[in-house]
């Protein structure tokens, strides 16, 4: 089969469709097969085969607004004016835009960031009470307690004195001794908490079940009821009030 001659105004038909229309459908209007029309789109200074992507078509957070460069024919660097979902503009290629490779003008990431900043940006202390939190989920979890109390919750009734003694809250540092931290932000992580006692040992952690209560008058409670307990510690007293 005789090879085409294109004409000036075939070529100008290509000059003018090719990028808004496929070879295909470019090879309709011309009669010519669509391989013979993208080797003569790339004769004419086309660089890649494909077309320009749709006015208002959808990729990612962007939305294509229209053709702002697409001097050199090259597709692939096409240039668009975008508009993203949180109404700001930006010019982005062809090539960042396929297949969705840029999401966003930037807000998603400026946003990622700004979560990340506020999770290391926490008062002094959080990380501490953090910790403490998690040790008595995990601790509760392991022995097949529930724990139905908010953060919120524990870090008021942790940081009051003991429901049974009186106790003021003593010095607690969430990072232990692990050497993953600075020592500045060790030093901003101390606080003064005392723990939690279940009033009834039989039931889980809930905020009606559960009172301030140091680390001695935890060890020495036990699995006594709050009444045995407060019970025999006056006992105790008494005893010894009257041994003097």
């Amino acid at each position: 089969m005789a090879r085409h001659i294109y004409t000036p105004e075939e070529d100008k038909i290509i000059l003018e469709k090719y990028g808004t229309m496929e070879a295909s459908e470019i090879s309709k209007i011309l009669g010519v097969k669509p391989g013979s029309i993208r080797g003569r789109a790339k004769y004419l200074g086309f660089r890649k085969s494909g077309k320009l992507l749709e006015i208002g078509s959808k990729h990612g957070m962007l939305t294509v607004q229209e053709v702002v460069d697409f001097k050199n024919r090259d597709l692939t660097n096409a240039k668009y004016l975008c508009k993203c979902d949180c109404g700001n503009t930006i010019v982005v290629s062809r090539n960042k835009l396929m297949p969705s490779k840029k999401r966003s003008c930037g807000c998603l990431v400026n946003a990622k960031h700004e979560k990340w900043s506020k999770m290391w940006r926490k008062e002094d202390g959080a990380s501490s009470y953090n910790s403490a939190y998690h040790r008595y989920r995990s601790g509760a979890k392991s022995r097949e307690l529930d724990f139905n109390i908010e953060f919120d919750k524990f870090v008021e009734l942790v940081s009051m004195n003991c429901h049974y003694c009186g106790s003021e809250p003593l010095p607690f540092n969430g990072y232990g001794i692990s050497q993953r931290v600075n020592e500045k932000t060790r030093q901003r992580a101390w606080i003064k908490i005392n723990g939690l006692d279940r009033i009834d040992s039989s039931l889980s952690y809930t905020e009606n079940n559960v009172v301030t209560c140091c680390t001695r008058c935890n060890l020495a409670k036990m699995e006594y009821s709050k009444e045995d307990f407060i019970a025999h510690a006056i006992k105790i007293a008494e005893f010894q009030k009257n041994k003097d």
